[in-house]
């Protein structure tokens, strides 16, 4: 066969061909004017098979082109049976979308399916395949992130058990929080998930409270102290009080034993106290008998012994009264015995004077006598 007469062959079958699309442009269209869409998109992918093996590209971009408007026909045929809930489904879902709430969106989406998928093929709508194909992205992209998301926890999980077992509980509260930024991303099927965070923070709170516990009663045993060594019972007792109610909500032993050891010696150094002030009063009465009685020396005996017992319980006021009055007694006996020497004088010179007298020997009894003078003037002048 020459080149020639193979030119006319082709001429001829491409020829064969436009008539025969030609024919089928007319069925195809008989069905379009009919609504008879899906016959219509069948005799055009006909025809569109028949222009791609003979190169017909104008043929091929008419017939694409028809295809896509009696799809489009199609969809919005099917789209007006439930347009009115897809609005409404994209209005929603937009909106939880807009909050990042896709867990709500995806359910929503779940629910509109379920509704209509056995009733309509969805997916031969464009318009909602379209939509339906985001919406399987987002909640792709959704449970990729949720598994990043449970895998962050892991590590924050055992991080949380150690710092609370080594009792350092800021490190433990900073873990805590970041676990739940994390669990607030998280989706309602990790509930396992949660109830365990939710354990660990209610362990958590546990620790804490019996750790502020335990700083109460170790400041109030300190106080327990101060007021035991200040003589404050009152409000030692007050304190032990206090703690008789949540001594027992701790666990440690040793605060335990602090404590009773603090409350033993508050009530024992107050039985003293009560004991050695019992007794400093009774020596209170004793002085004021013994200055009635001229028994100084027993006066400032007892003084001695009040300021000593006023020293001990902490009683200052008595310290410096009973200090006074010891040295007022002091005073007075000082004086007594310088009395006492210058009677004692003055009584052998009157001796001597009134012999001198007797004697005749008038200037030495004067002499006596002026010296009896000279000692009452030195006298009244102390």
């Amino acid at each position: 066969m020459n080149k020639t007469n193979f030119n006319r062959e082709i001429e001829s079958e491409k020829i064969q061909v436009i008539s025969e699309i030609d024919q089928l442009k007319v069925v195809a269209n008989n069905h379009y004017l009919m609504k008879k869409y899906y016959e219509a998109i069948k005799v055009s992918e006909l025809i569109l098979e028949l222009a791609k093996k003979a190169n017909l590209a104008s043929i091929i971009e008419e017939q694409e082109d028809f295809i896509f408007k009696v799809r489009k026909l199609i969809d919005e045929g099917k789209l007006g049976f439930i347009r009115e809930e897809f609005e409404e489904l994209r209005y929603k879902y937009k909106k939880l979308v807009g909050i990042e709430d896709f867990e709500d969106a995806h359910v929503l989406i779940e629910n509109f399916k379920h509704k209509f998928e056995k009733v309509i093929e969805l997916g031969e709508i464009h318009q909602i395949e379209d939509f339906l194909d985001r919406d399987r992205l987002l909640w792709q992209n959704y449970q990729n992130k949720q598994v990043i998301l449970k895998k962050q926890l892991d590590p924050l999980e055992i991080q949380f058990n150690s710092y609370v077992k080594t009792n350092n509980l800021k490190l433990a509260q900073d873990t805590l929080n970041k676990a739940e930024d994390l669990l607030k991303q998280v989706d309602s099927s990790a509930s396992i998930i949660r109830e365990t965070w939710q354990a660990y923070k209610e362990q958590l709170n546990e620790h804490i409270h019996e750790k502020d516990i335990e700083k109460k009663v170790s400041t109030s045993l300190d106080k327990i102290s101060l007021f035991t060594d200040s003589y404050q019972f009152q409000e030692g007792r007050e304190l032990i009080k206090d703690l008789d109610e949540i001594i027992d909500k701790i666990r440690s032993p040793q605060y335990i034993k602090d404590f009773e050891i603090k409350k033993k010696t508050l009530i024992d150094a107050e039985e003293k106290y009560n004991k050695l002030f019992n007794d400093m009063e009774n020596l209170e009465l004793s002085i004021r008998t013994s200055i009635s009685d001229g028994l100084f020396s027993k006066a400032m005996n007892e003084c001695e012994q009040i300021i000593k017992i006023s020293r001990f319980i902490g009683q200052q006021r008595y310290v410096d009264m009973y200090s006074e009055l010891l040295n007022q007694i002091k005073v007075k006996i000082q004086k007594f015995r310088q009395l006492k020497e210058t009677t004692t004088i003055i009584n052998s010179l009157a001796k001597e004077a009134v012999q001198a007298l007797k004697n005749e020997n008038f200037n030495k009894s004067l002499v006596y006598f002026k010296e009896i003078r000279k000692l009452l003037i030195e006298y009244s002048r102390k």
